[in-house]
């Protein structure tokens, strides 16, 4: 078993990435996990845009509450993605805050891991 960071790219401001990692032990199971902690003031709703493979989304989370997915791994492996972040803005219409994290699973991932939280 052996882990390995994921290089994710950031813009903006609104993200910190506690932790992105994968392993890559043959005959396991893969899975990917979304983990986010939201200090951003109000709800957030979180979505990865996968290229190839449409979008998932972690639903409203509340202010100082944490939220998440797991699914396949295969969605994410070779798939360029880009995690965006929703929240009210002016006159309380949700926008994305302009920050956002892009990342990559090599093809040896079977299980990965992104824990962020989100503080804009």
């Amino acid at each position: 078993m052996a882990q390995h960071p994921i290089p994710v790219r950031i813009t903006g401001n609104i993200f910190n990435v506690n932790s992105a990692g994968y392993d890559d032990t043959p005959g396991v199971t893969g899975s990917f996990t979304l983990r986010v902690h939201n200090q951003s003031g109000d709800w957030v709703d979180v979505n990865i845009d996968r290229a190839a493979g449409g979008v998932s989304s972690t639903g409203h989370i509340p202010n100082q509450s944490d939220g998440g997915f797991t699914e396949t791994v295969a969605g994410y492996v070779n798939n360029q993605s880009k995690i965006t972040r929703w929240r009210p803005g002016a006159f309380g219409i949700p926008g994305n805050g302009g920050g956002e994290v892009f990342f990559s699973l090599p093809p040896e991932a079977v299980t990965a891991l992104i824990d962020l939280t989100v503080v804009g």
